[in-house]
């Protein structure tokens, strides 16, 4: 179980949504026709209440990881165009599958998988790169093309707005179930976040109340490790919720507390044991 999530738990629905991406070419009217016309109950979410469900989050490690493995040889080996042509065809393949499984009459779990998410990771990939080639520009130059990202996000936000109001009521309901977000959701997202953080970049340094508090010392010291308390809080949970709820009343309380100093510690011994030397190796 504890290599299964990290490696290949972004593969559980791959076979079900290649079927059905073939189903839609071979029939797109009739896949068209079977469009789901609602959209579902949500859930409440998952519980932790075995070992298996708390490392659910570890999906997106998996994601991650097999981004990088694959993608970085792409990047070092093919030329820019090249690499431009696999980002179009890529983010093209990718929203097929996820109008395709949808469409089919499936459900939302295109969402953890790996192939339905490669647009969001390749355009943010792209703009990494865009970005890292503006290092050698003058400053002016660069502030332009930074303005270019956040307008670029204002027009995601736009768009996810009028995604959500075609789809009221959406309260309690599962939008991930929706043709219309799975085709469009998670690369609007993903570019409004961009252009949030290139506001932030262009404003760096000045006395806006968002960046202010970002500078806050206790902020700092969570991003640094942001992303092993994302990781961690999941399984800490089920391990507080274990062993406390059957014995306290009130346990849930007391499970959430004693998750969140573990989370918090574990994430601070995994800053200054692993991750901190690692990202020294990288400067020096």
């Amino acid at each position: 179980v504890i290599v299964y999530f990290p490696f290949l738990g972004s593969f559980t629905s791959t076979p079900a949504i290649v079927l059905s991406a073939g189903h839609f070419l071979l029939h797109p009217i009739d896949s068209m026709r079977e469009f789901p016309k609602g959209l579902p109950t949500a859930g409440c979410g998952l519980p932790a209440h075995s070992l298996f469900q708390a490392l659910s989050p570890y999906w997106s490690v998996s994601i991650e990881e097999w981004f990088y493995l694959l993608w970085a040889p792409i990047v070092l080996i093919w030329r820019r165009s090249a690499v431009v042509a696999a980002i179009a065809c890529l983010s093209l393949l990718a929203l097929l599958f996820r109008v395709a499984y949808v469409g089919h009459g499936a459900n939302w779990y295109w969402y953890g998988d790996f192939f339905c998410r490669l647009d969001t990771l390749l355009v943010g990939a792209g703009l990494a790169l865009w970005l890292y080639h503006l290092q050698s520009r003058d400053a002016a130059d660069v502030a332009r093309h930074l303005r270019v990202v956040f307008i670029a996000g204002w027009v995601a936000m736009a768009l996810l707005v009028g995604i959500f109001l075609a789809l009221w009521p959406f309260m309690g309901r599962e939008v991930r179930a929706s043709v219309l977000f799975a085709a469009f959701g998670t690369p609007l997202i993903g570019l409004a976040t961009a252009g949030g953080l290139a506001w932030l970049l262009y404003r760096n340094g000045s006395n806006a109340l968002v960046c202010r508090v970002l500078r806050l010392r206790a902020v700092v010291w969570v991003g640094r490790r942001s992303y092993m308390i994302y990781l961690s809080h999941v399984p800490m949970y089920w391990l507080m919720n274990s062993l406390i709820r059957p014995v306290a009343q009130g346990g849930l309380w007391l499970a959430a507390g004693g998750a969140l100093v573990l989370t918090l510690g574990g994430s601070a011994v995994s800053w200054m044991l692993i991750e901190a030397p690692l990202l020294g190796f990288k400067r020096a």
